[in-house]
């Protein structure tokens, strides 16, 4: 069981609730989801609620949390653009693609190495 109010999962059937991280990850623990699951669960959850932040990351600055976004946007980039995403990991290596509505597919890609 999620351990949620009833009034909150009859608002979300309804449309006319959202829910924040802390419920997202007690309503998809409930569902069984795990890993990439889980996370692809909550982050789908938070894009539709006021805070779109994970509490893990709020303490980052803003300019760092900010940067992918500026990046999209310098390159003509803007949020109605964006259909879908797909984040592939391979060891230290992420690739980040960005399907658009126009067909288009952008592709963000990362390296993290620690010297």
């Amino acid at each position: 069981m999620a351990k949620v109010p009833h009034s909150l999962i009859a608002g979300l059937q309804g449309g006319s609730r959202t829910v924040g991280e802390h419920q997202a990850r007690k309503i998809g623990l409930a569902l069984d989801l795990e890993d990439r699951a889980l996370d692809s669960f909550i982050l789908n959850a938070i894009d539709t609620c006021t805070d779109k932040v994970l509490e893990e990351s709020k303490e980052y600055p803003a300019s760092f949390l900010n940067m992918i976004a500026k990046q999209l946007r310098l390159a003509g980039i803007l949020p109605q653009d964006l259909k879908t995403f797909q984040i592939n990991r391979d060891k230290g290596d992420h690739l980040l693609k960005i399907y658009l509505l126009d067909g288009r597919i952008a592709q963000l890609s990362s390296t993290l190495t620690l010297n």
